[in-house]
């Protein structure tokens, strides 16, 4: 395993202490969830930028920002407006949840 992660001393480091603390595995999954989210969330990213979108940081809370769809706005009609921006976020859901 530390070979797989050979490149981030961070998620070494953390195979170490659960190699002796404990919650290897679990440690190793998350580290595994953790590399494939940053994976999606590069690809996602390319594909807004490709398709003309910027992509920033999700700011705290309290950014001024809002979907458009959640205002009953149609979002494919401001794609060129000033201020059209996407962040990207994660959910969890199930794997048998439907939308």
């Amino acid at each position: 395993m530390l070979a797989e992660f050979a490149d981030n001393t961070d998620a070494v480091e953390d195979l170490v202490t659960a190699a002796k603390a404990g919650g290897f595995a679990q440690v190793t999954q998350r580290l595994r969830d953790d590399r494939d989210e940053a994976a999606a969330f590069e690809a996602v990213a390319a594909e807004l930028v490709a398709a003309g979108t910027t992509v920033i940081e999700r700011q705290a809370f309290s950014y001024p920002g809002a979907r458009l769809d959640n205002v009953g706005i149609d979002p494919a009609d401001h794609t060129g407006c000033p201020g059209h921006a996407a962040f990207l976020i994660s959910r969890w859901a199930r794997p048998d949840a439907t939308e």
